[in-house]
């Protein structure tokens, strides 16, 4: 699945960016503050909703304050 949903994540990083999703997903089960990930919704749902609300988790790039 490719997102569109983040204009300023570059395309050379939103593979990673699902990547590092995939990640943490595949290994919620052993991090106990993510114990209950997969028993609501499913982990196919959670990626989807991360990917879908991508603009709203990653960081937008600081926009420069030059003075001249």
């Amino acid at each position: 699945m490719h997102m569109n949903v983040a204009p300023h994540l570059l395309t050379e990083d939103r593979a990673e960016y699902e990547r590092v999703l995939d990640d943490a997903l595949s290994t919620a089960h052993a991090r106990p503050e993510l114990a209950g990930v997969g028993t609501r919704l499913t982990v196919a749902q959670l990626r989807a909703m991360t990917l879908n609300a991508t603009a709203l988790v990653t960081p937008r790039p600081r926009a420069s304050t030059t003075t001249s």
